[in-house]
């Protein structure tokens, strides 16, 4: 509970700020749940709009502990990173990254950069899926 309230009053100064910020754990049914966070600053000027970034965690039974990060700029431009513990998970990510860039050109964007690490995101997620670790 402690937690929630924590999230809430976070939520509440970042529209007091102007800036954008919030998360939830997306739970599902056949498989395990997702942290999702996305935050925008506050914009610097009339004239500029800042960067959106979306967080996505998980810590699944099939793919292992994954962190996701995707920047968007000016609009249309994504720059994309992705942490897996696992070799054989960021290595399926690296073959796929031609099929995510042309989904994402169909909507309307474009992969500036993509990059995939082996290991756990230097930085640990803020709140945890209520998993105790391996």
């Amino acid at each position: 509970m402690r937690e929630l309230d924590s999230s809430q009053a976070d939520t509440l100064l970042a529209q007091q700020n102007r800036d954008l910020a919030f998360s939830f754990v997306i739970p599902f049914k056949d498989a395990d749940p997702v942290l999702v966070s996305m935050s925008r600053p506050r914009p610097k000027g009339e004239l500029t709009e800042s960067a959106f970034t979306i967080n996505v965690y998980t810590n699944s039974q099939t793919l292992g502990e994954i962190w996701m990060k995707a920047t968007i700029s000016d609009g249309t431009d994504v720059d994309f990173a992705m942490w897996a513990v696992r070799d054989d998970i960021s290595g399926r990510a690296l073959r796929a990254r031609p099929e995510l860039a042309e989904e994402m050109e169909s909507v309307g964007l474009r992969m500036q950069n993509f990059l995939v690490f082996t290991g756990p995101k230097p930085e640990e997620p803020a709140t945890t899926l209520g998993r105790t670790s391996r």
